[in-house]
């Protein structure tokens, strides 16, 4: 990673701490809104104590256990999340709240847009916001099947308890904010997918092949598989065309050959040489 690469990761993950703080600040605790991971606990800890030393004192706390369970190299990376995030919620508490007169509708729109946005700039470039990240960390390095499900499950018990502290209709305006920011916290962290990639299992795969390569001038692979039940060989072609073309393919597909077995997946980053485009002039 050069000096570029280096500083516009941490501007991003300034910019994205300083968005969840606004939202926080502005919209989910005047509010009640529950949100997302520790941010929750703040919410809770509201009539206790102050929110942000919350946030705070649970951050060192999952910090300590984790000298338990993480190299120290990965720890030192952990130290800025536990001290920005606090101090990004802290600075951002005292600028006027510029969202207090808008309506409920509004005010979960832009606050669930300015959360989910802020945490897609800290994941996307594999930065972490508060001390829920470093239990999935350890989770993923001990148990695969609870790391799969752990911060859906601890958001799910957190959203029960804002349904007991804060009534139906909070609960409620707070599971849309959640999905809302899981969803668009997914689109800023990969992206917006423009590229679809195939993988056909099919016998007729010289004609699938030659439409590939000459009518949609996209490189194909051929791998060599075997059926898990018939044990017979076949092909599979392996390719990825522009989303454009994603409706023309299967299509075509499923003209040549009925049988075929397709498998479609979003891709957000291709990493090749282009393929030279014909030329349409002729001779």
């Amino acid at each position: 990673m050069n000096k570029y690469e280096v500083i516009k990761k941490y501007v991003s993950y300034l910019i994205g701490m300083f968005l969840i703080g606004i939202s926080f600040n502005m919209i989910l605790l005047p509010n009640h809104y529950f949100s997302y991971n520790f941010l929750n606990l703040g919410i809770v800890s509201n009539n206790f104590i102050d929110p942000i030393l919350a946030i705070l004192f649970i951050n060192i706390f999952v910090y300590l256990i984790s000298y338990i369970f993480i190299e120290e190299k990965k720890r030192k990376e952990f130290i800025l999340a536990i001290l920005i995030l606090p101090l990004s919620l802290y600075l951002t508490k005292y600028i006027p709240n510029l969202f207090e007169q808008i309506d409920k509708l509004q005010s979960i729109l832009i606050g669930s847009v300015l959360c989910g946005y802020g945490y897609g700039l800290v994941y996307h470039f594999g930065m972490i916001v508060d001390g829920i990240d470093i239990i999935d960390h350890i989770l993923s390095h001990n148990d695969s099947r609870l790391h799969k499900n752990f911060i859906l499950l601890v958001n799910i018990i957190l959203l029960f308890l804002c349904y007991l502290l804060f009534g139906f209709e909070t609960s409620i305006y707070s599971v849309i904010i959640y999905f809302v920011i899981q969803n668009l916290s997914n689109h800023v962290n990969l992206g917006i997918s423009d590229s679809k990639t195939f993988c056909i299992v099919t016998e007729k795969h010289k004609n699938i092949e030659k439409y590939i390569t000459e009518n949609l001038n996209e490189n194909i692979t051929i791998i060599d598989v075997e059926g898990g039940f018939s044990k017979e060989p076949k092909k599979m072609i392996m390719t990825v065309i522009s989303t454009k073309d994603y409706y023309a393919l299967k299509e075509k597909v499923q003209q040549m050959d009925k049988e075929a077995f397709i498998t479609i997946l979003d891709s957000y980053q291709v990493i090749a040489k282009k393929r030279p485009k014909k030329s349409n002039k002729t001779r």
